[in-house]
């Protein structure tokens, strides 16, 4: 009901029709709203921009990219996205361990990057009325370095479910690709 009501939104529907008319890359800087109500018209854009009917011209499904301040607040607009039902969303959380420390990086930080970074590199084409994706992300968070992405897509191995796995193949791919192997 309230992803209704924003949808009914006359500033709203003016800001579907400006990301509509002017394409991809386009930089809509929303300002003014306060605590949930941000994720909330994110939520709503998501579903609004949502992949034309079949036939209308497939491409890449476009992301809405949200840049926030500080890591804090990217977290709480991530949750707030889960809690509106938004469909695919990434969080690309601002990496807690600095460079040459002794500690481990945390798995979940480091999954949450690797699922949008393979989300970027996966050629995807949007299916017809599927929302579009949003990636939340901290300022901070985007100071970190990545490889260019012809490099990390070299570096990937792919293991699907229910397809035959070659274990001999697997593993002369790990020790090409640094790992080291230990007697189990």
């Amino acid at each position: 009901m309230l992803l209704r009501s924003v949808r009914r939104a006359k500033t709203f529907a003016k800001a579907v029709d400006d990301l509509r008319s002017t394409g991809r890359r386009k930089v809509v800087s929303l300002k003014g709203l306060r605590a949930s109500s941000f994720g909330a018209v994110a939520a709503a854009l998501s579903r609004q921009l949502a992949a034309p009917a079949e036939g209308a011209g497939a491409e890449r499904t476009p992301l809405i990219f949200i840049i926030t301040a500080n890591a804090e607040h990217s977290a709480e607009i991530y949750d707030d996205l889960e809690f509106f039902g938004v469909e695919r969303i990434y969080h690309y959380p601002k990496s807690e361990v600095l460079p040459y420390d002794e500690d481990e990086p945390l798995m979940e930080e480091q999954v949450k990057h690797l699922e949008l970074l393979e989300w970027l590199a996966a050629p995807v084409e949007a299916a017809a009325g599927e929302a579009v994706p949003v990636c939340v992300t901290s300022i901070e968070a985007l100071f970190t370095r990545v490889a260019p992405l012809d490099i990390l897509q070299s570096l990937t191995v792919r293991i699907r479910w229910g397809e035959p796995f070659d274990t001999d193949a697997f593993v002369r791919r790990a020790v090409d690709l640094g790992f080291a192997r230990v007697p189990t």
